[in-house]
């Protein structure tokens, strides 16, 4: 075994170093997560859409999906119904940011 992951292992403590407050900021402020769970959900549906088609057809396609999941996401962070929210799409009538944000 021995010096296998040395390299790996000091990378990681000289960025811990250098981003020190980075890391260790949700400490003293507890409205900050702990962990990037939120950020990792978000992707698991390119992720699955990846893994059940393969692939997207085109760039073009994978553009509308990403705008759609955007909108889905923002919309029930902010307490929206998401189908509420794609009924409002597909009728011309999306929410907007102002809306959104505002607690709609």
């Amino acid at each position: 075994m021995g010096h296998y992951y040395e390299s790996d292992e000091n990378a990681l403590l000289n960025r811990i170093r250098e981003y020190k407050s980075n890391y260790f900021d949700w400490v003293n402020d507890f409205s900050i997560p702990t962990t990037n769970n939120l950020s990792e959900r978000s992707l698991r549906y390119v992720k699955t859409k990846g893994k059940v088609s393969g692939q997207f057809q085109s760039i073009e396609y994978a553009s509308y999906f990403a705008d759609i999941r955007t909108y889905l996401e923002t919309s029930a962070r902010n307490g929206v119904n998401e189908f509420t929210a794609l009924l409002r799409l597909t009728s011309g009538e999306p929410y907007t940011v102002e809306e959104l944000l505002g607690g709609a």
